[in-house]
Order: C-alpha cells, then structure tokens, then sequence
C-alpha cells in the first residue's frame, strides 16, 4: 500500500502550459553559469599569481584589479541567483519563465562597468605608449557609451516581458555590445602596432623575442574579448523568443577581467619587471632605481639590469661589453646602445 504524503508533493504545471522550448529557456542559464565557475576558478589563480609576483604595481592598479575582482564575485553571485529562481526555486512554475528577476537586471550593469574599467586602463596605457590624446579619448567616450546602454538594458529590460525585450532593447544592445567589440579591436590593433614599431627599433634578440610574444598575447586576449561580446549580441537578436544568449551573457565577464590578469602576469614569463618590455604596463618614471639584477643569463652571454640602463657582457671570444638604454628618448621601445668598449 502506497502513502502519498500531501506536504512532499511538487506543484507542476499541466503539460499543456509548459513552453515547447523550455530547454531553450532554462538550459542556457545552467551552462552559462557552469561556464562561469571555471573561468571564476580561473580569475582566482591568476589573482593569487599577481598578488604574489607583482606587489610593487602602482597602488591604483592594483586597487583595480581587486576591484574587478570583487565585481566578478558579485556578478558570480547574482548569477547563481538568477538560475536558482529560475530552475530550482520556480521549478513547475511556468509563470518564472517571463519576467527578468533581479539578478538579470543587475548583471549588464556590472558587465558594462567591468568592460569599461579595462577599457579605460588599456586607454592610459596608448597614451603611455604613443604620447598623443586623441585616441585613448575617442575609446573612452565610446566605452562611456556602452556603459549607459548596458545599463539601460539591464534596468529597462527588467521591466519587459520575454516577449517584448529583444525588440525593445535591440538598439540598446548593439550600442552596448557592438560598441564594447569595436573598442576591443580598436585596443588590439593599436596595441599590436605599437609593438610591431617597437620591434622594429629593437636589435637586442631576447626584447625582440619578448616584444613577438606580447604580440600574440595582445591578439588572443584582444579578440577573445571581442569575439565574446560580438557572440552574446549575436545570440541576443537570433534568437529573440530564447535565452540563448545567456550561454554567453553569465561569462563574458569573466573573459575581460581573465584577459587583463593574463596580460599583467605575462610580465613574469617575459621577464622580471626591469625586463625592456616592462614599459607597456608601468609609468617607469615613477619608479626608483632598482638594484642590479640578473635579465638574461645564456652560456654566451650575460646582461645585468641597473634601472633603465643594462650592460651586456658576452663570454664569446670577442669579450665586450654594451651599455644600453630601456628607454630611448621619444621612442621607449628602441634599446638605443649608448656606449659600446672592448675589454680584455
């Protein structure tokens, strides 16, 4: 004899009033997510690593960087909340599924000012490297842009009913996420030419070798960035009556703040920060002296770092030694050699 206990019994909704894309519906907020604690996962690492292998960093940035890191955690949170009321706490009611809880509202905020934060960083760094205002200004008029649409899609859109957000939101959305795209690509062209022209004025081979990987870096993580951003807008106006676009929607965030930290860390496997690539990420000129410290050390030759000077002494049979400058005068990235002497 079976017992059917009324206070363990699930509320369901008939068959009839279940959507035929339900998996559309509330797949996507599970496999973003899921998505989302790896990469989190992931951001945690290399935040441990840049703690421990850079404290010397400005305070500002790394003040940013722990900042991102806290909005992260946060949009992290308010993630799970969203596929917890979605597909645990609203289980077998069919009446979750329209409206935006909270959590969706919030996260384009958070998305937008996370975005913007690195766009503004890698902004002072052109201005940095190229001594000229014009283009750090543009990509920071445009990333305040997209930051007041993605607002507006997240405080707006929690107001309308699935059926009504894409087309309501459409211009808001290519605003914010196209415009979030074409910042990226901005960045990374500006970026790889900058560093082509600084290669090209380089003649020490491990600065070389060093400027070729900053190269590939600034490309992976430039276009991860904007490719991410251009396939959560895609996904958002393909399938208007879906969810789809939150495969991507609960991560993007993650791929910016992943890409700013691989950047900040390559440092280390390029070379300590007295290394010639260490210009593109530190203001040089705000820091003091450094000690002598090893750079390269090869069984044909040995460079010390002094600051902004090195000296290369080769143990070939022609023994000599170079001295040359990190920073040439109006072109930081030239290893313009200022003293060169026989010795022995």
């Amino acid at each position: 004899m079976y017992v059917i206990r009324p206070h363990i019994l699930l509320r369901m909704a008939p068959a009839a009033d279940v959507p035929h894309n339900i998996q559309a519906l509330l797949g996507p907020h599970l496999i973003g997510n899921l998505v989302g604690y790896l990469l989190y996962g992931i951001l945690a690492s290399q935040l441990f690593v840049y703690h421990h292998r850079f404290p010397n960093d400005f305070m500002w940035m790394k003040s940013l960087v722990w900042a991102l890191f806290l909005l992260d955690t946060a949009l992290t949170v308010f993630g799970s909340v969203a596929v917890w009321d979605s597909v645990i706490k609203g289980w077998g009611d069919v009446g979750t599924l329209d409206p935006v809880n909270w959590p969706l509202g919030v996260i384009p905020f958070i998305l937008a000012s996370i975005a913007s934060s690195i766009h503004v960083f890698y902004s002072w760094r052109i201005w940095k490297l190229r001594k000229s205002i014009l283009l750090p200004a543009v990509i920071v008029l445009v990333s305040a842009s997209t930051l007041v649409t993605g607002s507006i899609c997240g405080f707006y859109g929690r107001t309308l009913p699935l059926s009504e957000i894409t087309v309501k939101l459409k211009p808001y959305v290519i605003s914010w996420l196209g415009g979030s795209a074409l910042v990226d690509l901005t960045i990374t062209a500006t970026m790889v030419t900058t560093l082509f022209q600084a290669s090209a004025s380089a003649s020490f081979g491990p600065t070389v070798s060093g400027i070729s990987r900053l190269i590939t870096l600034t490309v992976e993580t430039g276009m991860t960035t904007a490719i991410g951003a251009s396939m959560e807008m895609i996904l958002f106006l393909a399938f208007p009556t879906t969810n789809m676009h939150f495969v991507v929607y609960f991560f993007l965030s993650k791929l910016y703040t992943n890409s700013l930290l691989a950047t900040l860390n390559a440092r280390g496997a390029l070379g300590d920060q007295a290394n010639t690539t260490s210009f593109f990420w530190n203001d040089d000129s705000r820091h003091p002296p450094r000690e002598p410290s090893i750079l390269f050390a090869r069984k044909s030759a040995l460079t010390v770092s002094t600051g902004s000077a090195a000296i290369r002494m080769s143990t070939g049979d022609e023994s000599r030694f170079q001295v040359f400058t990190t920073h040439a005068p109006g072109n930081p990235s030239s290893l313009e050699s200022v003293e060169r002497a026989s010795i022995g």
